[in-house]
């Protein structure tokens, strides 16, 4: 689809040869894509009031992304291309831990960090995930903690705080 047209509004969008999606046009509002020659990854976004949202990889993954060279957000993955930090503009760092089965084990927000001073955040939230033998989700632990429970075949019955259970009724 290249456009799309009705009384009031205009929606229109262009791709390159590769297929890649290159602008969308909206009534006055155009964004603009571009793409690196070499990997075909996605590396600047041209906003419709002008700025350059830009996204930085090594080796395919992304490590960062600036607007108007302005840091945004960075991200750090483990050797399984797993995301473990995720440090953003406003001073949130997200950082995950997983288990040898790629499941979430530990999520932590902090705040208070500077892009330019390294400065040490400070812890804000936590969340630490248990799994049942079977892999399902069975608790978390910290902020906002729920327990879940679960039937024979794997369907969720029962979600709550540790002190409150809800059951949940399964239609057949």
């Amino acid at each position: 689809m290249i456009a799309v047209k009705d009384n009031e509004n205009v929606l229109g969008w262009e791709y390159n040869k590769s297929n890649q999606l290159t602008a969308e046009h909206q009534n006055w509002a155009t964004i603009r894509h571009r793409y690196d020659e070499n990997t075909g990854l996605l590396n600047g976004t041209k906003l419709p009031d002008g700025q350059w949202l830009e996204y930085h990889y090594n080796q395919g993954q992304l490590m960062g992304m600036t607007l108007d060279h302005q840091p945004l957000a960075t991200f750090r993955w483990d050797k399984q291309r797993r995301e473990c930090e995720r440090r953003q503009g406003n001073g949130l760092v997200n950082r995950y831990d997983y288990d040898n089965l790629s499941r979430l084990t530990h999520h932590q927000i902090f705040h208070g960090f500077d892009f330019d001073s390294q400065r040490s955040p400070t812890p804000l939230w936590q969340q630490d995930y248990g799994y049942q033998a079977d892999n399902q989700l069975s608790q978390i632990r910290g902020n906002a903690a729920r327990e879940y429970q679960y039937d024979a075949i794997g369907q969720l019955t029962s979600v709550g705080k540790p002190e409150h259970h809800q059951t949940l009724t399964l239609g057949s």
